[in-house]
């Protein structure tokens, strides 16, 4: 009982506090030099690749919602493949490229993808290996949503996003925190509101003395994973500064020699 009760001020505390955040700060505040600066339109290829993620996240969402009788969507997994497809969504009509806010939910979508990924291979993938029931965790749906979707939200991270380079925005972590929390407390409503008995993870369980821990470690989870990418981003942002600086530099000798040889 009272697991239930350190879980539910956990989740009420964080909840409220990303809300709080949210409100106060100004989402994706780096990225404004989208919307004050000229930015190129897209090009055919990467509207072609949006168009077709598009169509291959929608299509693999529809499918997993008929074959599980819409009961996918008690899995975080899939919470997360419709906020992916959405992104796919808005990426497609951002034709002038200067969404932050969409920025911001690629941000959001890219981090939890790895973070999905690896709690799959790493924590239930094994588990599921003991019980034998790799079937049950495992199907072609299973590995779109929980590999394929990381190569592909990547590319569309780190190549079709690189121009121009932005360090990465802070305000996703509060996003991705409350979403995380938003589906621990639907997990936690649907469990006892329709006595099922039933858990979609078997870290969830509240009736274990871990429990808190358990919830505190997700949340974790997740701010490691955004931190990781964030560490990506800063790196690429540093290269990407550099060599222009190099270019910047070897463009003002080009010049200089130029001119000496005008003036000879």
């Amino acid at each position: 009982m009272w697991e239930e009760i350190v879980v539910g001020a956990e989740l009420g505390v964080c909840f409220l506090v990303c809300l709080w955040y949210i409100r106060r700060s100004s989402l994706g505040i780096e990225y404004a030099v989208l919307t004050l600066t000229p930015q190129p339109r897209r090009s055919l290829l990467r509207q072609t690749y949006c168009a077709f993620c598009l169509v291959f996240f929608f299509a693999t969402l529809i499918f997993e919602l008929v074959q599980t009788h819409g009961h996918g969507l008690a899995f975080y997994t899939c919470w997360n493949f419709v906020l992916q497809t959405l992104y796919w969504l808005w990426a497609l009509f951002d034709i002038e490229n200067i969404s932050r806010h969409r920025k911001l939910l690629l941000d959001v979508v890219f981090s939890n993808s790895i973070l999905v990924a690896c709690v799959v291979w790493l924590i239930l993938y094994p588990l599921a290996q003991k019980a034998h029931s790799i079937d049950v965790l495992l199907n072609w749906r299973s590995y779109i949503q929980h590999g394929i979707n990381v190569p592909l939200l990547g590319i569309e991270f780190f190549w079709f996003e690189s121009e121009p380079v932005l360090p990465m925005s802070n305000s996703g972590i509060a996003i991705i925190a409350l979403f995380s929390i938003s589906y621990a407390i639907a997990a936690c409503i649907f469990h006892y509101a329709f006595k099922t008995g039933y858990w979609p993870y078997p870290f969830l369980e509240l009736d274990t003395p871990y429990a808190p821990l358990w919830y505190a470690l997700l949340l974790i989870l997740h701010f490691i994973a955004f931190g990781f990418v964030k560490v990506i981003s800063i790196v690429r942002h540093r290269r990407f500064k550099m060599n222009r600086v190099v270019s910047m530099d070897s463009s003002t000798a080009h010049l200089l020699d130029n001119d000496e040889l005008v003036y000879v």
